[in-house]
């Protein structure tokens, strides 16, 4: 007789719902903030989302990865549009790329549990 693999833990399923979505508003308040040339209200949204993430993986090891992108997401999105001046195009390639690697990483924790 097969042995039957123990049921999600309902916390850990509350966790990762909630990081898929924080991915997802992530997602969308970075586009908004490039959509506005980097103003500092959306910057601070995005900013505050990012650190959001960072401290929900924070608690469980098999979201370290996920919080290390979140983290890297953080810093940039910390930048002001001052400092930007000759490096914009650059910091918004890299943060696209950190959005799409948390939609990789999210969702293969989210299939882990």
């Amino acid at each position: 007789m097969p042995e039957s693999l123990p049921a999600p833990d309902p916390r850990r399923r509350e966790l990762l719902s909630t990081v898929r979505r924080t991915i997802a508003e992530l997602e969308r308040a970075v586009h908004d903030l490039l959509e506005s040339c980097w103003e500092e209200p959306e910057r601070r949204r995005a900013h505050d989302m990012a650190v959001a993430l960072t401290d929900a993986c924070r608690g469980d090891a098999d979201l370290r990865d996920l919080g290390g992108v979140a983290r890297a997401a953080a810093s940039l999105l910390n930048l002001r549009a001052d400092d930007l001046l000759d490096i914009q195009d650059v910091v918004r390639e890299k943060i696209l790329d950190l959005i799409e690697l948390l939609k990789e990483t999210g969702g293969d924790e989210s299939e882990s549990a």
